[in-house]
């Protein structure tokens, strides 16, 4: 069973097409409302907390449709609600209209974003589970280094209603490489509640990888909530570098801990990665500057791009494959949880401190990731003694 397929890659393309949106509007949204509505620090979080807690919720209504519904045209719908909803932002004339937009934007994203690792995971061969998520998993780092900058620049140069017509355009260009004719299962029974037996023994199963998974989803948060309005509080004009050299060393990293994920495990890919996460959030708490933005940059992305395909491959290794639409909607879910709850928290710790001080205080929380991880290696290793005597 081959890895890099037709289907494959047009998956690839719309993930793309799908980050692309949502971090070409993420990153500008905050400094327009400031500019445009006056708000503050906490009101501008909001912009990228209610997004991902509506995406939650779409995810997990696409958890539930795609028993009924076949995965084509549920992905067609959530693409039209993503590109209606880009549109909107043009018409947003106040605070709370942005609001509202954002979450329906926010519901499209969670259903497609739901859906396509759904479909991607099912023409993995499962011996190359490691490898093949981490090279999925370039489409978003790739739209998240292209995405702010593009944005930022339209904005800048053009205007903000010419960046609404691009985001939207980059949604209505998902719909061509969408495959009609994959084959799909019938539609089941009435699917279990959330709160059954079984998706509680998933949930007690994936626990700690979702902990984990939230952690470092706050010091995403961080990153895509703040760190435009950081430059632009420094008078630093050349912020939009950071998420470039970021790029290449997720890029870097995803594909070589993929390969040593396959072969080694998950444990020690992730004490390095989030000594790495660590050591370059608490680069951006220094003064900012080229030098300090570019090592932060290339930190972040080493640690972040090894942390989060690995907890992802390690959830999916961990469930059936007949459950890997929920243990898909658990981990973007996760995501989406820690990003939200980081933004807003991490919001009002800027109100209060500055952006300099955020930052160090979010490299503090991996010193909580690297507890739980050690005491996770510790149990699993005392059960194995045990099992052995």
């Amino acid at each position: 069973m081959k890895l890099w397929t037709s289907l494959f890659i047009r998956l690839m393309l719309i993930y793309f097409l799908l980050f692309f949106n949502m971090q070409s509007m993420l990153a500008t949204l905050p400094t327009h409302a400031k500019l445009s509505f006056l708000s503050n620090d906490f009101m501008l979080s909001l912009i990228t907390g209610i997004f991902a807690l509506s995406a939650i919720v779409g995810r997990f209504l696409a958890v539930v449709l795609l028993r009924r519904i076949a995965r084509p045209p549920l992905l067609i719908v959530s693409i039209l609600i993503v590109g209606m909803s880009t549109l909107a932002y043009g018409i947003s004339e106040s605070m709370m209209t942005l609001l509202l937009v954002r979450i329906c934007h926010g519901a499209g994203f969670g259903i497609g974003s739901t859906i396509i690792p759904t479909m991607v995971t099912e023409i993995i061969p499962r011996h190359r589970m490691g490898e093949g998520i981490g090279i999925f998993g370039t489409t978003t780092m790739i739209a998240m280094a292209v995405g702010p900058p593009v944005g930022l620049l339209v904005m800048n140069q053009m205007s903000m209603t010419s960046l609404v017509l691009i985001s939207a355009a980059a949604a209505i260009m998902m719909l061509p490489f969408i495959s009609y004719k994959q084959t799909v299962k019938p539609v089941g029974p009435k699917p279990a509640p959330i709160a059954s037996t079984s998706q509680k023994a998933i949930l007690g199963k994936l626990l700690i990888p979702l902990t984990l998974n939230i952690l470092a989803s706050v010091t995403l948060g961080s990153i895509i909530g703040f760190l435009v309005l950081y430059g632009n509080s420094e008078g630093f004009e050349r912020i939009g570098l950071f998420f470039l050299v970021n790029f290449i060393a997720i890029l870097i990293s995803r594909i070589s801990a993929g390969r040593l994920l396959d072969r080694r495990g998950h444990n020690g890919i992730l004490l390095v990665g989030a000594g790495l996460l660590m050591a370059g959030l608490s680069v951006l708490a220094l003064p900012l500057s080229l030098a300090t933005v570019m090592l932060s940059a290339f930190l972040y992305g080493l640690g972040f791009g090894s942390v989060q395909p690995t907890l992802q491959t390690w959830m999916l290794r961990a469930i059936e494959a007949d459950s890997h639409s929920t243990v898909n909607m658990l981990f973007y879910n996760s995501v989406d949880l820690g990003i939200a709850a980081g933004t807003m928290c991490l919001g009002v710790v800027a109100s209060l401190t500055g952006y300099g001080f955020m930052y160090g205080f979010t490299a503090s929380l991996m010193v909580i990731f690297l507890t739980i991880l050690g005491i996770q290696m510790t149990r699993k290793k005392h059960t194995q003694t045990k099992q052995a005597a």
